[in-house]
């Protein structure tokens, strides 16, 4: 949460959200493309490999506590790290940018979408992958005006879902929240699959976004804090979701076939989400709102271009946020 002074409001600094990036390149966390790869537990890409959800897995027998989470942040240490008052709980995985956004749920929505367009599955009907992304994109369409949902995507290409290696679901006009959105959508296509055709693969898929479905509803239909019930509740579906997230990527490289990737953020909220989620619900300690501000600046930022550039733009960009706001307030 942000701190802020406004007339006689004050507020506490208590968490603060990153992507990845952030949190690794400047702040830093063990980065997430290196073989050491999380700051919570020493999941790597070797003895201790990320990707294995089972109970014996290597990783779960090095959960850290504080002591050896500071002791895992880079040298010397950002100030923001060298604070006091940062600790291991004060990081909180961003739902935006570990699920919504290049994350866990653009993967198993790309993963079903992409699987269903190149087999002749009987889920969308056409004779090749052109006819049943038409097939596709009406179905998405009728449902958003049956459902009324405010978030969408635009008509998807079919590079919008696998422009070469992996499947995910991607482009530039695919956005968390629009992600987010399509995976009831995902579900009710995968439900229908395994109706048609109850494979092992398929039964798997089903599992996997039925499991992401779950994690959503417990963090959007839950208060502030959950109860001991809801993060067991949590914790159970994440694992549900990686064990079968695993078990497809190993049935598709089985199969010869690029598909369901296990990235360092799968195994993050897979691994940790539930043990975070313990302290403060995700989702109100997201970046939403932050993004939002991002985009407000930027748009500040093109408006102001219009003029002769110079060495104080920022400064005046800011100045327009700022009387915004105060118009904002006294309203």
């Amino acid at each position: 949460m942000d701190a802020w002074k406004r007339g006689n409001e004050d507020g506490v600094l208590l968490f603060f959200s990153s992507d990845l990036e952030h949190v690794c390149n400047e702040v830093g966390l063990p980065h997430f493309n290196a073989s050491q790869m999380c700051c919570f537990c020493e999941a790597n890409t070797s003895d201790k490999p990320h990707t294995d959800y089972s109970d014996l897995a290597e990783w779960r027998r090095t959960l850290r506590n504080n002591r050896r989470f500071m002791r895992a942040i880079r040298q010397p240490l950002h100030p923001l790290v060298g604070h006091p008052w940062f600790s291991m709980y004060t990081f909180r995985m961003d739902l935006l940018h570990m699920l919504d956004h290049h994350g866990v749920s653009s993967h198993v929505v790309g993963n079903v979408f992409w699987h269903h367009l190149r087999e002749a599955t009987g889920v969308l009907p056409g004779p090749n992958i052109d006819a049943r992304l038409q097939s596709l994109n009406d179905e998405i369409k009728a449902y958003y005006q049956i459902r009324g949902v405010q978030n969408r995507v635009p008509t998807l290409k079919s590079s919008n879902i696998c422009e070469s290696e992996f499947p995910e679901l991607k482009g530039g006009a695919i956005k968390a929240a629009n992600t987010r959105s399509l995976v009831p959508f995902a579900l009710k296509l995968q439900r229908r699959a395994v109706d048609i055709s109850p494979t092992p693969m398929s039964k798997h898929m089903l599992k996997a976004v039925e499991s992401l479905q779950s994690a959503y509803d417990i963090f959007y239909n839950s208060d502030y804090f959950l109860a001991r019930a809801e993060v067991a509740a949590l914790s159970k579906s994440l694992l549900r979701l990686g064990r079968n997230y695993q078990r497809l990527a190993v049935l598709s490289t089985d199969m010869g076939r690029l598909a369901w990737k296990q990235t360092p953020k799968l195994h993050y909220v897979v691994a940790h989400l539930a043990t975070q989620s313990e302290l403060v619900n995700p989702r109100y300690v997201q970046t939403y709102g932050s993004e939002g501000l991002v985009g407000k600046i930027c748009l500040i930022y093109r408006a102001s271009q219009s003029g002769p550039f110079h060495a104080t733009l920022q400064t005046t960009i800011l100045a327009k946020y700022r009387v915004g706001m105060v118009i904002t307030f006294e309203r």
